[in-house]
């Protein structure tokens, strides 16, 4: 079982889901492509994905 668990700088980030946190902007991801939605849904209840819109990482 996977604990409480935290994201940053995540190359993946997708914008539109639901345990995403921070100053992004919806519709702007990670640099290597948004993951799929619903990828996580398995540890969405137990997940944050932090995103400053000022991050390398979040440029597409």
């Amino acid at each position: 079982m996977t604990g409480p668990t935290a994201l940053l700088a995540d190359p993946r980030f997708n914008s539109r889901e639901p345990f995403d946190a921070g100053t992004f902007q919806v519709g702007r991801n990670g640099l290597l492509g948004a993951r799929s939605p619903g990828n996580l849904s398995a540890v969405s209840d137990r997940l944050k994905s932090w995103c400053d819109a000022k991050d390398p990482s979040a440029r597409t």
